[in-house]
């Protein structure tokens, strides 16, 4: 009598791409648009552009998802990508820490104690809820594909629609993404601080600052700072 409610989901590959795209962009992108928001905040002045930026990166799923994940690739791509989204995205919201090389390879050299603090209810239930339950009814799925030449049609209108909407969004503001570009870098920053553009805005900010103020140093904290162990010596 139960069987009903353990159907099988059945969708074609396109309208799935579609969706996880969507996914992406709402539950796993909150610190960035609460920092986009503290620049332009939700008003009808900034309403436009804040819609262009959502069609926009979701657009940038789309193309991503729509050229690698095919027949035998989709399921292992997607379910990979949400489990590693749904980690990323706690380190993003509860420690304002982007994901980038240098953040890996802090990760990689911490210790128990660490990993002991880090790994905190809260991040088990971002991994289920955004990691672990979207990767199962993915894994159930029964995602439905054309044969190879209508398929490779379908994605390619898909993935030209696709661009002509992120340019229509982009020419209708474009003068507001110039400004965006030109005068808000810190919410750009925020993606990849350990790139040679943000090392020369923060050696910039720093410049500002001694040149401008009486200070004795300028201190650059890490959280990933050593715990001393029995026996060890650091070197501060």
């Amino acid at each position: 009598m139960y069987s009903s409610y353990l159907k099988q989901p059945r969708i074609r590959s396109h309208y799935l791409v579609i969706a996880i795209a969507v996914f992406f962009m709402a539950f796993t992108n909150v610190a960035f648009f609460r920092h986009l928001l503290n620049d332009y905040p939700f008003n009808t002045e900034n309403i436009s552009f804040l819609f262009s930026v959502i069609v926009g990166f979701t657009g940038v799923i789309v193309l991503v998802l729509g050229l690698l994940c095919h027949r035998y690739t989709f399921k292992p791509i997607v379910i990979i990508l949400l489990l590693v989204s749904s980690a990323n995205a706690y380190f993003m919201d509860n420690y304002n820490t982007p994901i980038d090389d240098n953040m890996i390879t802090n990760a990689l050299s911490t210790d128990a104690r660490e990993v002991r603090d880090l790994l905190s209810p809260t991040f088990f239930l971002y991994f289920i809820l955004l990691g672990v339950l979207p990767s199962w009814l993915v894994y159930r799925t029964d995602i439905v594909f054309h044969p190879l030449t209508t398929e490779a049609w379908s994605r390619s209108k898909m993935i030209a629609l696709t661009l002509l909407i992120m340019a229509g969004v982009f020419f209708l503001n474009s003068a507001t993404f110039s400004s965006f570009f030109r005068e808000h870098k810190l919410v750009r920053y925020y993606f990849n601080p350990a790139s040679a553009l943000v090392r020369q805005h923060l050696l910039s900010v720093v410049r500002d600052i001694v040149v401008r103020y009486d200070v004795d140093g300028v201190h650059f904290d890490d959280y990933f700072y050593p715990y001393k162990q029995p026996g060890e010596v650091l070197q501060d």
